[in-house]
């Protein structure tokens, strides 16, 4: 119970919230390639760094948090 508590959930969220950013990043890939003008080619790009940005925070806070070696191989 305690293992849940303290590394199971919080790997959980963490993995939901960076599979969210991932998700996020693509659509402001695809709203980049679909756009027409300048601006919103540069908006969709500043929308995307920070979904990258973002991406690599869920990963550093996910690290520490992987318990077995299976999961760490996959990771």
């Amino acid at each position: 119970a305690q293992e849940i508590g303290e590394s199971a959930l919080p790997s959980v969220r963490t993995l939901s919230d960076l599979r969210a950013d991932v998700l996020a990043f693509r659509r402001q890939e695809l709203q980049h390639l679909l756009s027409t003008t300048p601006e919103e080619h540069r908006r969709f790009e500043e929308k995307a760094t920070a979904f990258r940005a973002a991406i690599a925070r869920g990963e550093e806070t996910y690290a520490p948090l992987v318990s077995s070696e299976e999961d760490r191989r996959a990771w």
